[in-house]
């Protein structure tokens, strides 16, 4: 421990008397950590955008949908005890559960005086949707009259597309569970502001006037969507419980599919039963054409990482070179007073490391400041951006997670380029390293 703890202070006295070299070499490492911490941050922030919009809009953590055939050949997306299903899912994951809330499924054509549109309805029972109420931004009216019978909330451009505004009427067509063609007079309540892809085919609906339209009963829904508290962790295993509770229910489960839910209604409506069939899925499986955009932001964040390690082990592998160049009289005069070859190799290394630590942790606080300004000023994204990252301003995310990794990496990449230049120092004679110049 004492030998160590001398490495170390010969390592940082040996920084602070190449002051010039030590702050050249640190500016730049430095600068190049707050850049990978600034653009960590940018990914983040647009992975968790993309993830709290698509499980807040489209789908739950988990899932649970049904599908109800009247005839072989006729499927419906509903499932007819809604109460009874979240009541089950209650019971089968107890504190995993943060919420549960039961979402009507269907499709159908809007039609105004001057447009028609059509679109995927989600039925919405808004004392049950904070998260909902949480995420949409309205340009007019009031999320919150989606509560009223009759109701309607719109996207912007859906909005534009139909002709319509807060408090005009539009009329919905749908075919019923019974294969009847039925009608509907709405209002819009709201408008909200643009969200992405989803904003291009989502509407949402007055939970009961979905009922209506469909004319099922009070108690039949499309779908439970489940919130949980941990879904990294617990999201497999509380599939495989969700499954396993319904199936001793005596529930009829469908095989598993990576499918979205109008997918599976199409495989459905081939299969050869009839009745109430329940379906258990992830919001991986519902939203499979949003992952691609998770999996290519993670492949960003690998190629960049690898790029910007590779630029600071050049950078810091010349330096040392340079310092072992300096300093050959000084290595020959320790090793000639004893100092062994490992020791020489853990001073260079020390040196690689409290050098690359300080300046990644300088340049974190750097990233973190800009990444607060650039949050406080909401940066527009251009359209075709907002339209995949689900946002229509730049978040950057500065959590510790985001901070860490880009600071261990600076260090960890610091110290390994430290290596070739401290074994080529160890390696050096003391009587000929002491009469070199």
């Amino acid at each position: 421990m004492g030998r160590l703890r001398t490495l170390v202070e010969i390592a940082l006295r040996n920084l602070w008397t190449h002051r010039r070299r030590t702050a050249l070499l640190g500016v730049a490492l430095a600068s190049l950590s707050a850049l990978m911490v600034l653009f960590s941050g940018v990914l983040a922030g647009a992975r968790s955008n993309i993830l709290r919009t698509a499980t807040t809009l489209a789908a739950g953590h988990l899932n649970v949908g049904g599908f109800y055939k009247v005839t072989a050949g006729r499927a419906s997306p509903v499932i007819i005890d809604g109460p009874g299903t979240v009541a089950l899912v209650e019971r089968a994951l107890g504190d995993d559960l943060d919420f549960a809330t039961k979402r009507g499924r269907g499709v159908a054509r809007l039609a105004s005086p001057s447009a028609t549109l059509q679109a995927f309805l989600v039925g919405m029972h808004m004392e049950h949707e904070p998260g909902f109420r949480r995420l949409i931004k309205v340009k007019a009216g009031s999320v919150d009259d989606l509560a009223q019978p009759d109701s309607v909330v719109l996207f912007e451009k859906q909005a534009q597309m139909l002709g319509v505004g807060v408090g005009d009427q539009l009329t919905l067509y749908a075919i019923t569970t019974g294969g009847v063609h039925n009608t509907a007079d709405v209002r819009v309540a709201a408008v909200a502001e643009e969200l992405g892809l989803f904003s291009k085919w989502l509407v949402f609906l007055n939970g009961p006037t979905m009922t209506k339209l469909y004319r099922v009963n009070e108690g039949v829904t499309g779908a439970v969507y489940v919130y949980l508290k941990d879904p990294d962790r617990t999201l497999e295993r509380d599939q495989a419980l969700l499954r396993r509770a319904l199936a001793d229910a005596g529930m009829g489960l469908r095989q598993a599919e990576e499918k979205p839910w109008f997918l599976k209604l199409e495989s459905a409506r081939r299969e050869d039963w009839t009745g109430q069939k329940l379906d258990v899925s992830t919001w991986r499986d519902e939203l499979g054409f949003i992952t691609w955009s998770l999996d290519a932001l993670d492949a960003l964040a690998l190629v960049l990482s690898l790029l910007l390690g590779g630029v600071i082990a050049v950078g810091v592998m010349n330096g040392m070179w340079n310092a072992v160049r300096e300093r050959t009289r000084e290595v020959g005069s320790l090793r000639a007073i004893g100092m062994h070859r490992i020791q020489v190799v853990w001073m260079f290394l020390l040196e690689g490391l409290w050098l690359g630590l300080a300046s990644a942790a300088a340049g974190a606080v750097m990233a973190g400041l800009l990444a607060a300004a650039l949050n406080a000023a909401r940066v527009p994204l251009p359209a075709e951006v907002q339209l995949f990252l689900l946002s229509d301003t730049l978040f950057v995310q500065v959590a510790w997670p985001v901070v860490l990794r880009p600071v261990l990496l600076v260090a960890a990449v610091a110290t390994v380029a430290s290596i070739p230049p401290a074994f080529g120092a160890a390696r050096l004679r003391p009587v000929i390293a002491m009469q070199r110049a």
